[in-house]
């Protein structure tokens, strides 16, 4: 199931939906996808020669330039007995060096973040719990 795309598992069942659907729906495959795709808001020519990104370094994806709304992801590493761990936003790199793609280069995740489907300010009016 979810496992073959290596998204990991979820106790929530939104997340286990949202696997699915990834499986079934191409589209809906392609904007994830789309969220993922990390853009450099601005040109580094060390992060584009050698892949390492610095701590705190701000991103968009091309989903959000795409949309319009303004989606940005931040790289962080947390430094612990065992080893430097990397996240971009809550997205864990399962390893830190990334493998060369034509310009740009791959880190692969160890669970992918579903890009939301509505903005803060729409998912506070739809709660009933907020008000």
């Amino acid at each position: 199931m979810a496992d073959d795309y290596g998204l990991g598992l979820d106790s929530s069942a939104t997340y286990k939906f949202e696997a699915e659907r990834f499986q079934s729906d191409n589209a809906f495959k392609c904007k994830v996808m789309s969220h993922h795709l990390l853009l450099l808001d601005r040109e580094d020519d060390h992060v584009q020669k050698t892949g390492v990104v610095g701590q705190q370094k701000a991103y968009t994806t091309e989903l959000a330039r795409n949309s319009g709304r303004d989606i940005s992801v931040v790289s962080t590493y947390i430094h612990e007995r065992d080893g430097t761990r990397l996240f971009f936003n809550q997205a864990e790199v399962r390893e830190t060096k990334p493998v060369k793609l034509n310009a740009g280069f791959l880190y692969f995740v160890k669970k992918i973040n579903f890009p939301p489907h509505q903005g803060i300010v729409d998912m506070l009016y739809s709660n009933p719990e907020t008000e």
